[in-house]
Formats: structure tokens, C-alpha cells, sequence
């Protein structure tokens, strides 16, 4: 007997010590009990992606290695303090496009106005303002013969609600008459305690004119909040609720993250991308939790004495959110944003 254990223990040891050390600690076996999302239809999900102009590099990695991605949104466009539209500081818009072409991958920029909606205010007032706006839509369109344009003017005042839709209209029938395909993106709402910047986006009315219609259902919890998800399941399904009583199934597109968000004590709150988290939960053997409510994953850190709180989604967070959108008839998504997400994503089916 003694000569069994002698044996035997030498070996448990050793497979104790090299699961422990070589196996990375992505903690996908934190599986918690939840519904089980039925998709509507056997399709596989419908993929898109942002990329940030700051982050070129990133984003042409992941273009090089030909992910199942249908379009791609360059934040390229900005809708300035004049409201003239202009371009934003990207240094690699030739070699995107070339590697968009390669991989048949469609390019519908996006133009956005830095979370000021004065910007849009100044641009929806002022008919001779619009008609130059349009004018540079023409210009953009016309020299790269882009399959499509992103509208995304955020922070709107709900006084502003009719201006805005009659913009996209007006956007809208420009960009048809090219043949071309408009896309508006949208602050996430309920229809009931919704945040007062996302009210000037009228989603019904907005649908009629454009082909499609992209829900930001991120940053819940934000660089101005408390920690926390940053896209809850729970609410997801409130605001994919709401979208199918408001806009037509084929036109919803759901936006999710691809990101987190690192709280300290000191109220700096950082974002980070997958491959940063998952290289700080790696080399510092942090032990991460899945939040049941939320099915969101978190852990706690001390750095210098300061105690810091992570919120972040990854592939096994994201599937489930995924079915449970399929499960209510949709099917297209869009992600924010290309770089340093989890691989793992893109083979989702």
C-alpha cells in the first residue's frame, strides 16, 4: 500500500501543478444558470464591426486574418462645431479599403459629431448648412464608391426628435439615389426611464427612411457611472423588446461591446480590450466571476494600494446575449469595436 501511494502521489502532484500553471485563466467554466435562447431560423448571426481611427493598427491585424465579418464602419467623418463635415485625423484609410476589397468585406463610414449635440443642432437649424452637408455626402460617396454611409449623431435633444428625422430623410433619399445603403445609429432606450439623450431619436420614424437601424446597447455602466455591465442581458431584452415594436425585424441591427472598463477607487475609470484584460487576469492570476443577473464578467484588483473593479464581455458572454437577440427574429450585429477583441467572437454560429 505504501508503495502505491509512493507512486501515486509523486503523479497527482504533478498534474496538480501543471493544470494549475500551463492552463490560462480565461474562466470560461463559470457557467451560470440562464435561459436557453432558441435562434429564430438556422442562420448563422450577420457581423459587423466599427473601427476607431486611433486604433488603425489593431483593426488592419484583424482585417489581414479575413474574419467573418460582412461590413466594417471606419469612424472616418465629423460633423464639427460649424457643422460642416469634415475628416477625422485616420492615417491608413488606403490600405483599409484595400484589405475591405481583398475580403469582400462592404465599408459604410461612419460620420459622427463627438458626443456634442449642439453640433447637430447647429447643422438640422439651418437649411443652407444641410444642403452643403449633403453636397460633402455626394463627394464622399462618389470618390471611394462606398457600399453605404453610417449616421451616427448621438446626445440629441428631444426638441430636436422631427429636425433629425427629417435629416435622415433627406440623407436617406440622397444615398438611394446613389444606390447606396444608409445606416443610422441609435442610443439604446426602453421606452420607459430612458436616458434624455437618446430621446431625439425617433426610432419609428427613423426606420422609414433608412435601411438600417443600429442600437448601442453598451456603456449601461460607463465612465460616469458606478461599476458595473456594461450590457446587461436583462436589459438587452428590454431594449430588443422595445426595437420589435418600433422598427422592422430586417432593418434592427444590435450593437455590443467588445470591451470593458476598469473602475479605481480614485474615480479613474479606463477602457480596455479583451486582449488587456485577458493579459492582466493571466499574469496576476486574478479569479474572475460571472454575474448571474448581468451575465457579465467582473473581478476585483489592487494596484499601489488602490483598489480598481473590471466589467468586461468576452465569447461566452457574448453567445448568449447573441441567442437570446436571435431568439426574438434578429439576426444582424454590430460590434464596437474591431482590435483586441476575443477571437473566440467571430466563430460564433
Amino acid at each position: 500500500m505504501k508503495k502505491i501511494v509512493a507512486v501515486l502521489l509523486p503523479l497527482a502532484i504533478f498534474l496538480i501543478v501543471f493544470f494549475y500553471t500551463a492552463i490560462p485563466f480565461n474562466f470560461d467554466g463559470f457557467i451560470s444558470p440562464v435561459p436557453e435562447y432558441v435562434p429564430a431560423g438556422n442562420r448563422p448571426p450577420e457581423f459587423g464591426a466599427w473601427l476607431a481611427y486611433w486604433d488603425e493598427d489593431l483593426a488592419i491585424e484583424n482585417l489581414t486574418l479575413g474574419l467573418p465579418v460582412q461590413s466594417i464602419s471606419p469612424v472616418w467623418y465629423v460633423l464639427d462645431g460649424t457643422a460642416a463635415l469634415t475628416q477625422s485625423p485616420h492615417q491608413k484609410g488606403s490600405e483599409i479599403i484595400a484589405l475591405a476589397k481583398k475580403n469582400t468585406v462592404q465599408i459604410t463610414p461612419t460620420i459622427f459629431n463627438d458626443f456634442d449635440g449642439e453640433r447637430v443642432a447647429n447643422l438640422i437649424g439651418d437649411k443652407a448648412k444641410i444642403a452643403d452637408f449633403l453636397d460633402t455626402l455626394i463627394t464622399i460617396i462618389d470618390d471611394h464608391d462606398f457600399a453605404g454611409i453610417d449616421l451616427d449623431l448621438e446626445v440629441i435633444e428631444e426638441d430636436d426628435k422631427l429636425a433629425f428625422s427629417r435629416l435622415v430623410d433627406a440623407v436617406g433619399q440622397l444615398v438611394h439615389q446613389k444606390g447606396k445603403l444608409l445606416s443610422v445609429t441609435v442610443h439604446a432606450k426602453a421606452g420607459k426611464n430612458d436616458w434624455p439623450g437618446s430621446l431625439g431619436q425617433d426610432w419609428q420614424e427613423i426606420s422609414k427612411y433608412a435601411d438600417r437601424v443600429r442600437i448601442m446597447v453598451y456603456d449601461y455602466h460607463n465612465s460616469k457611472t458606478e461599476p458595473g455591465s456594461i450590457s446587461p442581458i436583462d436589459y438587452l431584452e428590454d431594449v430588443v423588446d422595445y426595437a420589435v415594436s418600433q422598427i422592422p425585424l430586417a432593418k434592427i441591427v444590435i450593437a455590443l461591446p467588445l470591451y470593458g472598463y476598469d473602475w479605481s477607487q480614485e474615480k479613474d475609470v479606463i477602457p480596455l480590450t479583451y486582449e488587456a484584460i485577458s493579459s492582466m487576469v493571466n499574469k496576476n492570476r486574478i479569479e474572475v466571476q460571472l454575474e448571474k443577473q448581468s451575465f457579465s464578467k467582473h473581478f476585483d484588483y489592487q494596484q499601489d494600494g488602490v483598489g480598481h473593479e473590471v466589467w468586461f464581455e468576452d465569447a461566452q458572454t457574448l453567445e448568449q446575449k447573441i441567442r437570446l437577440v436571435q431568439s426574438k427574429g434578429i439576426n444582424k450585429f454590430y460590434f464596437w469595436k474591431l482590435g483586441g477583441e476575443d477571437k473566440r467572437v467571430w466563430e460564433i454560429k
